[in-house]
């Protein structure tokens, strides 16, 4: 009666093991309690527990490389970052494609706009689960006397024009940690040039010196020619141009919804959001980093793994999880929050074509530390033929002629 007693709680814990999985998270801990909700609702459908390792960014990205190259993997799903990030693993064989659920689930319906953002090689890597729009950030009442938020570039010039005549910014840049610049030239390229070639750009594919860069850059010279940028943008972070914003100082600034935890409430009545201006006709991309789950191939449960990649695709479960963050579900069938920031934003990314990550998730680190800087110098002195020098030589040094 004892052995056969010890044989079945064996049984059973070992039953319980199974029916276990461990999600590596990047979460700060305020979010971490949202998480937490939506994996017990995961667990209460499927009778899977879930055992959070959380860990704040630098230590994820830190511990990230290690789980994912152990030859005995303790994780069996992995939070990440859509683009190269994600394509740099997928390009090792590190990670498990997962295209059985992206068909079975039927996700070419509800998450075709993002399916390249996780795609490598005509596999699927990743299921993302969240998502933000960047875009143009104004002041209300400012431009409505203007004419209303630009559609097109011939449009903006004029209105910048207008807002130079009364010394008004038309736009706030803060570049004193250089990345901000990046979304200019990410933004021209993809209305110029559009997702193709700015990805194989990014990728080192093509020289600095091609003719479509050098258009990117004259376009973005006209803006730095007329003073249309404020000045004294270097010594600038981009979370101070807020305020001048409210006070009427700057009328546009191209920045990421993140920002919009900067806008007290009593302000948001006075900030809109509007799409980057058209500026060639065609297809419209946007920039909207993605968040997503992944498996690693030393995934030690792959197939429990695999059901909860798949609860994470639905869009009641994007709901839910993205309006406790304060995000974009990609699923466009999702509901989403009340934000009127959101709101756009998902009208927005539901219609685009594709998304791109921004520079530094579309790129390689080594590439976005030098680029970023030269991006910077440019938005300060308009110096084509140094800008297109020194990107190039950055190119042959991380990529190779």
């Amino acid at each position: 009666m004892r052995i056969a007693f010890l044989i079945c709680f064996w049984a059973m814990t070992a039953v319980a093991v199974a029916d276990q999985i461990s999600v590596g998270l990047l979460v700060t801990p305020y979010q971490r309690p949202f998480f937490s909700e939506v994996f017990r609702g995961f667990t209460e459908e499927t009778g899977i527990r879930v055992r959070i390792v959380p860990r704040l960014d630098s230590e994820y990205k830190q511990d990230l490389p290690t789980w994912i190259n152990a030859k005995e993997g303790e994780l069996d799903v992995l939070y990440w970052q859509a683009g190269h990030r994600l394509f740099q693993f997928a390009a090792k064989d590190l990670l498990l494609p997962v295209d059985e659920i992206w068909e079975a689930e039927g996700l070419d319906n509800t998450l075709d706009h993002v399916k390249r953002a996780v795609q490598f090689e005509g596999s699927v890597y990743g299921i993302p689960y969240s998502y933000y729009q960047w875009g143009l950030y104004y002041n209300k009442p400012l431009v409505k006397n203007a004419g209303g938020p630009a559609k097109d570039w011939d449009q903006f010039m004029a209105q910048c024009e207008e807002f130079k005549r009364r010394k008004i910014d038309c736009i706030g840049i803060g570049t004193e940690e250089f990345w901000p610049s990046a979304g200019w030239f990410d933004y021209v390229n993809l209305r110029i040039n559009g997702m193709d070639y700015h990805l194989e750009l990014l990728q080192g594919k093509i020289p600095f010196t091609d003719s479509g860069v050098r258009e990117v850059l004259q376009t973005l010279k006209e803006i730095v020619d007329r003073g249309y940028f404020n000045t004294h943008h270097t010594t600038m972070n981009w979370d101070e141009l807020m305020p001048l914003l409210f006070r009427k100082r700057i009328a546009y600034t191209l920045i990421g919804n993140f920002i919009v935890n900067s806008i007290p409430e009593q302000m948001k009545q006075s900030v809109g959001f509007t799409p980057f201006p058209k500026i060639k006709y065609g297809p419209i991309y946007e920039e909207a980093p993605v968040d997503l789950f992944m498996i690693p191939a030393n995934s030690p449960q792959k197939n429990l793994a695999k059901v909860f990649l798949k609860y994470m695709a639905k869009a009641d479960t994007q709901t839910k999880l993205n309006q406790l963050l304060g995000y974009l579900p990609p699923n466009k069938q999702s509901q989403v929050s009340n934000s009127n920031y959101l709101k756009e934003g998902a009208a927005l990314l539901s219609q685009t074509k594709a998304v791109s990550q921004y520079f530094d998730r579309d790129t390689v680190p080594e590439f976005e530390k030098k680029a970023v800087r030269i991006f910077t110098a440019f938005l300060d002195d308009g110096d084509i033929a140094k800008a297109t020098e020194e990107l190039e030589a950055a190119r042959i040094s991380v990529f190779g002629p």
